[in-house]
């Protein structure tokens, strides 16, 4: 019989030899690669002996994990254990391996990696992600340790569970990156496509990455990482701040090129402002980012007129003014989708358009209003000469809402009246035609 023993849960338990000598690894002072050489060489003697001899097996494996256990867990030796955290990633996976052939205490086995999760992610917080780092380099020994399969255990992402993740994403790629070979690809995307839930906010998430951003200087998020994240975790419809802000704020924080995300994120902007997800003072905010990109201007615009109604182009021409955005590029693209739309109106949108034009000419920037007054004398130039032939709108209004269109032609204007032949034929219809078709009614009645 064996002279060895072990306390199993205060009952003495008789083990091997080799399975004592795999315990003593641990009395050592080594860590880093020493250590786990020790543990990789018992190990491996371990499993010698065990082709030979089965019958105190279950035991054995249990005393190893006990033991590991008592050293990971050993507060009076805390940076011991952080060197040895490879020995104990490998210890793990090589007592996952003899569970299969025979009956280890799972419980044993969970509160192990439990022990050494918790060594894991205090030590990666306390340094800001820089430690631990993975010591080991053989790809036979890191397959066999197969880190990722932690972290693809990790299928919902909270609060208390993300210092966890990105941990484990970091030990993870820098596994992948030693093994070296192409079938085992690991990019981010590939990451986080593994989780199915995160239950923290986008902002919540980068920056809880940007704590930790020195870990990953090899292993950085790009613009693609920040696309696919705002797909999965765009902020509420009903969200108070603007989207657009905050997603360029992270891309700042990220130090991502912003024409370059402002190109990936069009795919977003063109599925979700066909269901009017975004305000129109969001919007404009946003369209200022590229007033002088004339080809992402140009698909911003066209994507934002498909989807959007003229009262919707005509509030964002003139809140563009009043925030000061009108560019030349802007002009470009906005105003021809402005004219046509303006142009096939009705005489009681376009009075109304007026009125709103006038309205806000007073919140427009002094050194912005003679150009403001330019282009809408232009619109309105052309609506009114288009629809005085037009018999069948002179009917949609009364002569006071008529005047008043005059009126506002008049006010906005960088000249007087006869310098307007728009208005000089309002003027015309005002006086003879709608003041006779107004007479000849009353005659009626």
């Amino acid at each position: 019989m064996s002279g060895f023993w072990s306390f199993l849960y205060g009952r003495k338990v008789t083990i091997s030899e080799t399975a004592s000598l795999c315990g003593r690894v641990f009395d050592s002072d080594d860590g880093g690669m020493a250590f786990f050489d020790s543990v990789l060489t018992n190990l491996l003697q371990f499993d010698e002996f065990n082709e030979r001899q089965q019958k105190i097996f279950p035991n054995d494996v249990n005393h190893i994990i006990q033991c590991t256990i008592t050293d990971l867990t050993n507060k009076n030796h805390r940076d011991r254990s952080i060197k040895r955290l490879d020995a104990y990633l490998y210890i793990y996976s090589r007592v996952q391996e003899y569970n299969k052939w025979t009956n280890i205490d799972y419980k044993l086995l969970q509160e192990m990696k439990q022990n050494m999760f918790q060594l894991l992610v205090i030590e990666f917080a306390s340094t800001k992600g820089r430690q631990p780092n993975l010591l080991v380099e053989d790809k036979d020994q890191l397959l066999l340790m197969n880190i990722p399969q932690h972290l693809s255990s990790i299928v919902a992402i909270d609060k208390l569970n993300a210092h966890k993740f990105f941990a484990l994403s970091k030990l993870s790629m820098q596994a992948v990156q030693f093994i070296n070979d192409n079938y085992y690809r690991f990019q981010w995307i590939d990451i986080l496509s593994n989780v199915k839930t995160i239950g923290i906010t986008l902002k919540q998430f980068i920056d809880v990455y940007l704590n930790y951003q020195e870990a990953f200087k090899e292993f950085p998020f790009d613009t693609s990482v920040l696309i696919h994240l705002i797909q999965r975790m765009h902020p509420a419809k009903e969200a108070k701040d603007s989207p657009f802000k905050l997603f360029l704020q992270l891309n700042k924080s990220l130090k991502l090129d912003t024409m370059l995300f402002l190109e990936r994120f069009q795919s977003i902007f063109t599925s979700r402002v066909k269901y009017n997800w975004y305000r129109m003072e969001d919007i404009a905010e946003l369209f200022t980012c590229f007033k002088s990109d004339d080809q992402l201007c140009g698909q911003y615009f066209a994507q934002y007129s498909s989807n959007a109604s003229t009262d919707d182009i005509w509030n964002m021409f003139l809140h563009l003014y009043k925030i000061g955005a009108i560019s030349n590029v802007i002009q470009k693209h906005l105003i021809p989708i402005l004219n046509e739309r303006i142009l096939s109106t009705s005489i009681v949108n376009f009075q109304r358009y007026a009125r709103l034009a006038k309205n806000r000419l007073a919140d427009i920037k002094p050194e912005l209003q003679s150009h403001f007054i330019r282009l809408f004398e232009n619109i309105f130039d052309a609506y009114i000469i288009k629809q005085i032939g037009n018999s069948n709108c002179w009917y949609q209004l009364s002569r006071t809402e008529w005047i008043d269109i005059l009126q506002v032609g008049l006010e906005i204007s960088s000249t007087d009246l006869s310098g307007r032949r728009s208005c000089l034929l309002l003027l015309r219809k005002i006086v003879f035609e709608i003041e006779s078709l107004t007479t000849l009614n009353a005659q009626r009645l």
